[in-house]
């Protein structure tokens, strides 16, 4: 009997630690995070200065506007990613609406 459980409990945790498991998973989201946010990201950097620029020169207004609808479209494309993504709550609240 004992040899049965102990069998099932190894079974349980390799699948914990194999390949597209729980922890794989999690470490993997993990390193997406903080790829995605150190360094800031390009998108928020970029549309930092896009609007800089955009004040001291409001005539470049369509050179602009292109741009910063890029950037728009990026960040809301990693925003969802992070919406649907499975890491802990208050770290996914964080970066989807603090953020």
């Amino acid at each position: 009997m004992i040899p049965l459980l102990a069998g099932g409990r190894a079974a349980v945790r390799i699948n914990d630690i194999r390949m597209g498991g729980p922890i794989q998973t999690n470490a993997q989201q993990a390193s997406y995070l903080v790829a995605d946010i150190l360094p800031p990201p390009a998108n928020i950097i970029e549309a930092d200065l896009e609007a800089t620029l955009l004040r001291q020169r409001p005539g470049n207004l369509m050179v602009r506007k292109d741009k910063l609808a890029a950037l728009r479209k990026d960040f809301e494309t990693s925003n969802q990613h992070w919406r649907k993504s499975t890491i802990e709550p208050g770290i996914r609240n964080a970066l989807t609406n603090d953020a």
